[in-house]
């Protein structure tokens, strides 16, 4: 707190673009903020959706892991689905399932 983080007080995390680049790590990474959540905190979490490798999840994944770390309450959005398509995204193209 001397560093004016406050464990105890709600925080956004916003993890974007990392996981992949940490391959092996980014399920550690993941424990680890997870751990300096407080109650009532947020993570916004932008990962890459790809062939399987260190770093990449599926949305089933990735909601598993998270729900071992102990987060409830969250909702998993893909770009070019409703609420991530900010009209990008042509007329006709499906979004991604994963």
């Amino acid at each position: 707190s001397e560093a004016g983080f406050e464990v105890e007080a709600p925080s956004a995390f916003l993890v974007e673009g990392v996981l992949d680049f940490l391959e092996d790590s980014a399920g550690p990474f993941l424990r680890e903020v997870s751990q300096l959540a407080a109650p009532g905190s947020i993570a916004i979490i932008n990962y890459a959706i790809g062939p399987q490798r260190p770093g990449t999840f599926t949305a089933e994944s990735l909601q598993k892991l998270l729900e071992g770390f102990g987060w409830k309450d969250f909702q998993i959005d893909v770009f070019g689905g409703e609420r991530l398509n900010y009209g990008r995204y042509k007329e006709g193209l499906p979004p991604s399932e994963d």
